[in-house]
């Protein structure tokens, strides 16, 4: 896999609020939910296989960011897609934005990889992801 673009669809307002996540393409293999938080599944709340696009839109609104990186197969963090500035993994620095575009670098590949995103509610806790 020489170039992955992965678009974001994120309706929400990102720094005064934002939402759960819904995948919406390409559609759930198994379980459609319209959310796997790590209070009720075990991280990282993704299942294998996937398209090269990818998009998610946002539902109910929560103040924090999203983060995107890439999984092994073990689930251990191998690439950060979003930025980490000012002392946060999320992205929290566009309220109007509906999409986040990022490519992988050209020499990179991943076997058996997860595309997982975070949403942050902060009004949860600095834990609940």
């Amino acid at each position: 896999m020489a170039l992955l673009t992965a678009v974001c669809v994120l309706s929400a307002v990102f720094v005064c609020a934002n939402g759960h996540v819904a995948l919406t393409f390409p559609p759930a293999r198994k379980y459609d939910l319209d959310f796997l938080d790590n209070s009720r599944t075990k991280p990282p709340c993704g299942m294998p296989k996937g398209s090269i696009k990818t998009s998610f839109l946002a539902g109910s609104t929560f103040i924090g960011g999203f983060s995107l990186r890439i999984l092994d197969e073990l689930e251990r963090p191998v690439l950060d897609l979003t930025p980490r500035a000012g002392g946060t993994e999320f992205v929290r620095d566009d309220p109007t934005a509906q999409k986040y575009e990022v490519r992988l670098p050209g020499d990179f590949t991943c076997s058996n990889c997860t595309l997982q995103l975070q949403r942050e509610a902060a009004e949860w806790g600095s834990s609940y992801r």
